[in-house]
């Protein structure tokens, strides 16, 4: 028997544009540019652009990312 099941993100529950209007809010509290905080975040601008305005869906990983500019 295969126990294997892959690891699913629930997207229609999850509001990515909300996610990116809040991430651009804080992002421009801190005095962050969207170029600045993409490399701090190592993900390109245009990737986070399209994050902040809800085209492309937030995953854990972009999260975890996101959260490290709060705390520098």
């Amino acid at each position: 028997m295969n126990t294997f099941s892959p690891v699913t993100y629930p997207t229609e529950t999850f509001n990515h544009a909300a996610t990116g209007k809040a991430a651009r809010k804080i992002r421009t509290s801190l005095g962050l540019s969207l170029r600045k905080a993409a490399g701090m975040m190592g993900v390109s601008a245009v990737f986070l652009s399209q994050l902040e305005r809800g085209r492309t869906n937030w995953n854990p990983g972009i999260v975890k990312k996101f959260r490290k500019l709060k705390k520098a």
